[in-house]
């Protein structure tokens, strides 16, 4: 029997700065027996220019990453912006993540990959990290713009 996948997995700088730091995350978060490790470390597997963003995000931000399971239609990341104390006061942005794409915020033409955002900020709220009633915010485009637009927020 396949292992419970959780939604979203927190990334920290050991899991994007070391070639196995994803593998060993998972090891750690998800537990599957031997046999399952390679189809669970797919399903948060960085593709394309993501785990260059990973790497910028937590070395330049105060902001919370997560990675999303990819079958799970909630983007490729969730982000929590921690300059509120209390998570009832805090944000959740899911992100999706499409190079050369232009920057979009909101539902209008952010597609199928973010059709369950909600379920990102249930994830969160549940772990106690964001309010159930926190806003929800959908970002879709280049990495590259995409972290320049949250960094300007940030400020």
């Amino acid at each position: 029997m396949p292992p419970r996948i959780p939604l979203l997995l927190r990334l920290r700088r050991g899991a994007v700065d070391r070639r196995d730091g994803l593998e060993r995350l998972v090891l750690r978060v998800v537990r599957p027996r031997s046999a399952w490790l390679a189809w669970v470390v797919h399903r948060y597997a960085f593709r394309n220019d993501e785990l260059a963003f990973a790497r910028n995000v937590l070395a330049n931000t105060q902001w919370w990453l997560y990675r999303s399971d990819q079958a799970g239609s909630c983007g490729d990341f969730a982000l929590v912006d921690l300059s509120a104390p209390r998570p009832g006061d805090r944000a959740v942005w899911v992100l999706d993540l499409k190079q050369g794409a232009p920057l979009r915020e909101g539902g209008g033409g952010c597609g199928v990959q973010l059709r369950f955002a909600d379920r990102a900020r249930h994830a969160l709220a549940t772990a106690g990290v964001v309010g159930p009633a926190a806003p929800i915010h959908r970002l879709t485009g280049d990495a590259r713009d995409v972290l320049t637009f949250l960094c300007a927020r940030e400020r």
